[in-house]
This record gives C-alpha cells, sequence and structure tokens, in this order.
C-alpha cells in the first residue's frame, strides 16, 4: 500500500471509529447509529475517490445499507430495530464482496463461502498494511510524518492503559496519585478506548479489503465439488415430498372441514389449533429453499435425464410447499379471529411472503438451469420485503385491527397493547375514545409511563416513531378523560 493511501485510510478509521464511540453510547439505537453508517459509507466512498479506485459495483451495496439505516431513526419496534442492523450488515457484506470482483448477479451461491471467509479474515488482517506502507520515503515528509504519529498513538494508548491500569490495581497510593493527576474514571476511559480501537480497526480492515480481489484460486472450481446422482439425491428428497404430500392430505380436510371437524378429530379448539404448528409450518417452508439448491447443486453436472427427474420432483415439492403455506396462512385467519393480531404474526407473514418470493424465484432459476442468478433473487426479495415492512409499520397495523375488532364486539387484550413500542402509540390514542373508562385509563397511563420523554434526551437516541408517541401523548392523552374514581395518565 502506497503512502497516501495509508495516511488516508488510518486517518478516515480514526475519525469512524471516534464517531462510533460517541454515536453508539445513546440509550437506544436511534438516529446516532443512522448517522454512523452513513460516515461510514462516505469514508469509503472518500477513501476509493483519493486513491482512485471507486468501484461502481459496490455502490448499490452501499446505498441500501444507507437506506436500511435510516430506518433505526425511523421505527422503534424492537424486531424491525434488530432486521434493519441484519440488513445493514448484509449490505456492508455484499458490498464488500462486489469490491472483490464477485457479481451477486451472476455468481452461483456456493461461490460465496471461500471469498467470504478471505474478506472476512482481510477485514480482521488488513489494517496492518496501513501500519507498513510499501516502498521508503523521508521521514521528514509530512505524509510520513503523519503516518507514523498514527502509528504511535495507536500502540501507546493500549500500552498506557494496559499497564497503568495494572500498577493502579497494584498500589493504593499510585492509584491515588493518578486519580488525583488525571481525574479520569479509568473503567469509562478504557471503554472509550476500545471501542475506538475496534471500530477503528473494523473500518480500516473494510476500507483495504474491499477494493482487494481473491487471487484466482479463491474461485470454486467445479472439479472440487463432490457430484452425487439421483439416488443419494433423489431419495431424501423424495422421502421429503412424501412427508408434505401426507401434511397436506390431512390439513385439506381442516381448512375446508370448519371447526367442528377440528374439535372432533383434533381435540383442540380453533384457538388452539391455531396457536399450535404456526411457526413451525414456516420453518419447513422456509428450509426447503436450501433443499432444493444445495440438492442442485450436486447433481450439477448430471445427464440431462437425471437434472429432469430431480427437477419434477422439485416442482412437485414446491407445489406441495405451497400448499403448507396455505395451512399456515388459514391458521394466522384463525388465530385473528379468536384473539386478533400480535406482531410476531405479522413478521411472520413477512416472512411467509418473502418465502414464497424465494420458493417462486427458485423455481424460475435453479429449476431452470439456471441456479447462478438465485442469490440476486433471494437477496433483494428479503430487502424488499424488510423495507415495506418498515414502511407499512406493523405495530400499528396490529393495534388498528386489534381495536377494530373490540368496537365490533371481540375481545381485547389491554395489557398487550400498553406494552407495545413507540410505533403503536399514536395508532392507540386515535382510536382510545371508543374503550370504556376502566380500560382506556390504565392503557393511557401503562403508554405515558413507558414512553415518557427523558429530562435530558440524547440527541443520538432521537427516532421519528418515539417522537411521534412523545406528540400524541402530549396532545391527545388529556382529551381521554377518565371516569370519577379511575386512575389518570
Amino acid at each position: 500500500m502506497d503512502r497516501r493511501t495509508a495516511v488516508a485510510t488510518l486517518s478516515a478509521s480514526l475519525v469512524i471509529g471516534l464517531a462510533g464511540d460517541y454515536l453508539f453510547r445513546a440509550p437506544t439505537l436511534g438516529i446516532g447509529a443512522s448517522l454512523w453508517v452513513v460516515l461510514f459509507a462516505g469514508a469509503v466512498v472518500t477513501v476509493d475517490a483519493l486513491r482512485g479506485s471507486f468501484d461502481r459495483a459496490a455502490a448499490p451495496g452501499l446505498a441500501a445499507a444507507v437506506v436500511f439505516a435510516a430506518f433505526l431513526g425511523l421505527r422503534a419496534t424492537p424486531q424491525l430495530q434488530a432486521w434493519n442492523v441484519l440488513a445493514v450488515f448484509g449490505c456492508l457484506v455484499l458490498s464488500l464482496l462486489a469490491g472483490r470482483r464477485l457479481s451477486l448477479r451472476s455468481t452461483p451461491l456456493e461461490a460465496y463461502l471461500r471469498p467470504g471467509i478471505r474478506a472476512a479474515l482481510s477485514v480482521l488482517a488488513m489494517p496492518m498494511t496501513a501500519l507498513w506502507p510499501e516502498g521508503r520515503a523521508s521521514s521528514h515528509s509530512s505524509g510520513d510524518l503523519l503516518r507514523r504519529s498514527l502509528l504511535a498513538v495507536i500502540v501507546t494508548v493500549p500500552l498506557l492503559f494496559l499497564f497503568g491500569a495494572l500498577l493502579v490495581s497494584a498500589d493504593p497510593l499510585f492509584e491515588r496519585l493518578v486519580r488525583r493527576v488525571f481525574a479520569w474514571d479509568l473503567e469509562r476511559a478504557a471503554s472509550h478506548v476500545f471501542a475506538i480501537g475496534i471500530l477503528a480497526w473494523l473500518t480500516g480492515g473494510y476500507l483495504i479489503a474491499s477494493r482487494i480481489p481473491d487471487p484466482p484460486d479463491a474461485q470454486v472450481s467445479p472439479n472440487g465439488r463432490p457430484v452425487l446422482g439421483l439416488i443419494e439425491v433423489g431419495t431424501p428428497m423424495a422421502a421429503v415430498t412424501v412427508v408434505f404430500a401426507a401434511f397436506v392430505a390431512v390439513q385439506f380436510r381442516y381448512l375446508f372441514g370448519g371447526a367442528e371437524l377440528i374439535r372432533t378429530t383434533v381435540g383442540l379448539s380453533v384457538a388452539e389449533y391455531a396457536r399450535r404448528g404456526f411457526f413451525e409450518l414456516i420453518a419447513a417452508s422456509g428450509l426447503v429453499i436450501p433443499l432444493i439448491v444445495g440438492a442442485d447443486w450436486l447433481l450439477r453436472g448430471s445427464v440431462p435425464r437425471t437434472l429432469r427427474r430431480f427437477r419434477t420432483l422439485a416442482a412437485a415439492q414446491l407445489v406441495l410447499v405451497g400448499c403448507i403455506m396455505a395451512s399456515a396462512l388459514g391458521r394466522l385467519w384463525l388465530y385473528y379471529e379468536s384473539f386478533g393480531l400480535t406482531t410476531e404474526r405479522v413478521l411472520a407473514l413477512a416472512v411467509m411472503v418473502w418465502i414464497g418470493l424465494t420458493l417462486g424465484w427458485s423455481a424460475f432459476t435453479v429449476l431452470r438451469g439456471l441456479r447462478e442468478r438465485f442469490p440476486v433473487g433471494a437477496v433483494l426479495a428479503g430487502l424488499a420485503v424488510l423495507a415495506a415492512l418498515n414502511v407499512v409499520n406493523p405495530e400499528a397495523v396490529v393495534a388498528r385491527a386489534n381495536l377494530s375488532r373490540h368496537a365490533a364486539g371481540e375481545s381485547l387484550d389491554i395489557a398487550y397493547l400498553g406494552r407495545m413500542s413507540a410505533d403503536a402509540v399514536p395508532a392507540i390514542l386515535a382510536r382510545a375514545a371508543s374503550l370504556p373508562a376502566a380500560e382506556r385509563c390504565p392503557l393511557v397511563a401503562d403508554l405515558a409511563s413507558r414512553h415518557v420523554r427523558p429530562p435530558r434526551e440524547d440527541w443520538r437516541a432521537w427516532n421519528l416513531s418515539l417522537e411521534r408517541a412523545h406528540d400524541a401523548l402530549t396532545e391527545r392523552a388529556p382529551t381521554l378523560p377518565c371516569d370519577a374514581g379511575q386512575p389518570t395518565p
């Protein structure tokens, strides 16, 4: 690595590390985390531009990471926050692989394994190359002086904290002297140094590794993989298909037999039947994806007749999985009629949508001999579903649906509404006037206690949903009076 690149990489890494240490020390994820991802993406583009090696193929991944990072400042539902973090991480990984000459549109799924491991190791090891740039230069040059100064700081600070902590622990008088001179909270200072160091190191590794292509031997060779026949691959596929067929045959009776058949045959109420096995059906449907893709990979290179038989078997399996997903949807509808909605069920429905899209895409690609196109469709389908979830706001949907059921005379779980995140607060308060005071007052009081604005709010934790929840509680809660004897919010 040349001197200019080394200085730019070290400087950007240190800045991103310092920014991360500050922005991530908020009580919750919010706009601070969004801003850090924007700064990280900006550092990648800036360093690449300085060294004249910006790769447009990596731009979509960076842009997608910024979009899903923005959702961290938009939604407050914990599950959505976790999924958005995973999406940001995944998009950065895709950008990293694109910069290493791996195209998502034309690279088979298995070809990502070895380059992905190499890329991960590179992110961890590559910062060392920035500390010793290629070539010799005068020690009096400004670039070399900055590099050497940064290197000195990177090496000195951890050593000072390490040995300082040991000596402070060894002697109380020395500890008193150190605390008097510096008046520092050593544990807090050490946590800052650790956070800055980790973030700066990973940022530097990403900046360097993102534009270094893998050597030729990193590519997957067709001769380096196991190739099996229809007996080895088709037998387990056929067995799974038979199990699916038997399950669908049983479910067919329940789907069209009504509640009475469920009670007399299964021994469960409709509600119990709807609640049982829903998530297991989703898991079974999702596991078919790696099963079909993996089987196609193992049979690659087989004679055309073998491939045709396998694809016929796989197509039958996809049809049966569609029936299983219909059963899961039926259970979801029964559950809604009995209990209403929950956030977990709506998110599971979103996962089902992604599974359905991915299975359809696998039929269009894998079963037509175009397996190398499968990854891009699966990834884009997942990102599209997650983006739609962020826009739709599932907790608000759940709150409106359950309150509408209550208005129609159905039961309502007030305690569950009171536990919902800030995403649901405006929707709840918009319809809370229709609730009896005995239910409305404890609900509003619970929401007000859980979503109270902190006296000294940290701007890094700012979130649009939290802001709207605070505004709704301020404006609408006073207009929802309680009867005498009822608790006030």
